[in-house]
């Protein structure tokens, strides 16, 4: 990491420090939780309890640097707004109220320059007392705003081997979801070197277990699950060895909705594997098998990984695919509790390690709403509603709640701005509900497949730069700070 370290004096003299400076300490992630080599250009200089004016000082070389910095924030934030930089500029330096000290999760201040509420720098102090300033990322303040925010990762996208590809994943999530790696037909030989990656970059993993979709049309024998099962768990316990906190998801899509009504995916039209083998007790016979294989290796559910027993998408508002699928997951959870009881175990809806993943697959309405949210539902006039809904699924079920997949559809007609007002609206109705452990975006970190085709993504453009929706998250995760018991 670049610093520029001065004596106070100097500091002093350049700053511009007055008796009405805001009070400043911690800012948010400590060195540790990100690797240096991926930390962007930074300020580093003694101080105290002091924080400077941000009034430039033509003559001092500090306040050049310090002015490059914000200058190349603001460049990245202006581009896709079709801002003009220099006005920003201009007007963040000489305002007050864009000056904003904070408190994160654990109650320690931090110093935030902000274009009203569009975070770009923060201010931090190391352990040697420096005041450091650097720019400000989604993992860093979904770290400060106690939200992971991770992202799938796709070793099938032809850049994922080089340095901007995954200094990038690293600076910006502290999650990812190995893409094409753990399938369900076979393991990948990229999938160690996943969670190798996470171990390096500190971040959490996600595994997908069983994905319905992909045995449509397909029998499976019952031994499926075990050997699915034992062929995954060595993955599990080389993570956590390496430090890694882990996460399985078990049934991804085992729902669907067929002609107006919530079924089970495999019940009334395409014949599913799953649903062949167990009906509607599949995924409890999953999570038994789980346990099982789980026990035999010394691990323990909830303690040493996290289990989401399902990850659905159309339980995003109220109606019948919500009532549907949470009736089903209460009941499936109310199963398994009793099997585990013959097992001398004793669990609760509450305390039974079984937690749900929401999709959200955006697009416009005209489009099927089994398949998309739609951008009309989620505005920011609409984020109590939502807010609501997580609170429900969480009181029906007991269950924990996790956004398993953010994405927008790529339809070519919708815009980023719709995009930018949907990630604001989730977020912040995630963080105000304060049932929601997680969220990951999908597909965000896939951009050139291996034939060459290039993907249209809504959060990063090609070159890794954020896009429009992009500061809807910051916006979302600052307002949040801001105000976190709103």
């Amino acid at each position: 990491m670049k610093k520029n370290i001065l004596t106070r004096r100097d500091f002093l003299k350049v700053a511009g420090v007055t008796s009405a400076s805001l009070a400043l300490s911690a800012c948010g992630v400590k060195a540790t939780n990100l690797p240096t080599s991926f930390a962007t250009s930074t300020i580093s200089v003694p101080t105290q309890t002091a924080v400077p004016s941000i009034t430039p000082s033509p003559t001092s070389d500090v306040q050049k640097i310090f002015n490059d910095l914000l200058q190349e924030s603001i460049s990245r934030y202006a581009k896709p707004f079709g801002l003009n930089a220099t006005d920003v500029f201009n007007r963040v330096k000489n305002s007050p109220e864009n000056q904003k000290t904070l408190k994160d999760i654990n109650g320690a201040s931090f110093y935030v320059i902000a274009d009203s509420d569009i975070p770009l720098l923060c201010a931090e102090t190391s352990n040697n007392g420096d005041l450091v300033w650097q720019d400000i990322t989604l993992r860093y303040l979904g770290d400060k705003a106690g939200l992971t925010i991770g992202t799938s990762v796709d070793n099938t996208d032809s850049q994922y081997k080089t340095e901007k590809y995954r200094q990038t994943g690293a600076k910006e999530f502290s999650a990812i979801v190995p893409m094409n790696a753990f399938n369900s037909d076979r393991i990948s030989k990229e999938a160690q070197t996943w969670i190798d990656y996470a171990a390096e970059n500190k971040q959490a993993i996600r595994i997908q277990a069983f994905w319905s979709q992909d045995f449509v049309g397909k029998h499976i024998e019952k031994e499926y699950f075990s050997s699915r099962l034992q062929e995954i768990m060595p993955y599990i316990i080389n993570a956590r060895e390496q430090g890694v906190n882990v996460q399985i998801t078990l049934a991804n899509e085992p729902f669907q909705y067929w002609k107006g009504q919530a079924v089970w995916a495999g019940e009334w039209d395409n014949k599913n594997g799953f649903y062949d083998l167990y009906k509607r007790e599949w995924i409890s016979e999953a999570y038994i098998t789980l346990y099982d294989i789980s026990t035999q290796f010394g691990l323990r559910l909830g303690k040493d990984f996290t289990v989401i027993g399902v990850a659905e998408r159309g339980i995003d508002a109220q109606g019948y695919e919500s009532t549907f699928a949470v009736l089903e997951i209460k009941r499936i959870k109310q199963n398994i509790i009793q099997r585990l009881t013959d097992k001398g175990e004793s669990y609760s809806l509450q305390s039974l390690p079984f937690d749900i993943g929401i999709m959200f697959h955006i697009g416009k309405a005209e489009k099927d709403r089994d398949i998309v949210v739609p951008f009309e539902i989620l505005r920011n006039e609409n984020k109590g509603t939502l807010t609501k809904q997580f609170v429900w699924i969480n009181e029906q079920t007991g269950s924990n709640i996790h956004l398993a997949e953010i994405s927008d559809l790529l339809d070519t007609k919708d815009t980023l701005d719709d995009v930018r007002i949907a990630y604001e609206t989730i977020f912040s109705a995630a963080l105000d509900s304060k049932v929601v452990q997680d969220a990951f975006f999908w597909s965000t970190m896939t951009f050139y497949t291996e034939n060459g085709w290039v993907w249209r993504n809504d959060l990063l453009d090609k070159n890794y730069q954020p896009l429009a929706p992009y500061y809807g998250v910051m916006q979302a995760l600052l307002k949040y700070l801001v105000n976190p018991s709103a």
